[in-house]
């Protein structure tokens, strides 16, 4: 339920960030991506990630849940992330109402361990399922 409940939230905020979704016409091709997130081994929650398309394109993210795994949403109606190459953002989410426009991303507080502000990688996602395991360092 409460997973239920926060990605409602989610598609919420995207909704608020991009109208209400785009048409099919629009939608380039995604591929779905899951993942859990480690930092120095253990899995951690209230984590931001970001894929950011290297070669232009709408910005997908997820926030990790209590076992470190996050799903990406695309739009109000897509999860997944556009096919390609990715920056991929890491940073602590402040855990604040995911239904808040205002919820607060920061990558100077939270639980990240000292020494991590936030974190960068590269990913491809490719069509179909994709895990994109983040272990850190």
């Amino acid at each position: 339920m409460r997973e239920f409940r926060f990605q409602m939230g989610l598609l919420a905020v995207l909704g608020l960030l991009w109208g209400c979704g785009s048409s099919s016409g629009d939608t380039p091709a995604l591929g779905t991506v899951t993942g859990t997130v480690t930092v120095d081994g253990k899995p951690f929650e209230s984590l931001a990630v970001n894929f950011t398309p290297v070669e232009g394109g709408r910005p997908s993210f997820g926030i990790t849940d209590s076992n470190g795994q996050y799903k990406l949403v695309y739009s109000t109606t897509s999860f997944g992330a556009k096919t390609g190459k990715h920056l991929v953002t890491i940073a602590y989410h402040s855990g604040a109402d995911p239904n808040d426009p205002k919820a607060e991303m920061s990558a100077s507080e939270g639980n990240l361990p000292k020494g991590y502000s936030s974190i960068e990688k590269e990913a491809e996602v490719k069509p179909g399922k994709n895990v994109i395991d983040l272990a850190y360092p």
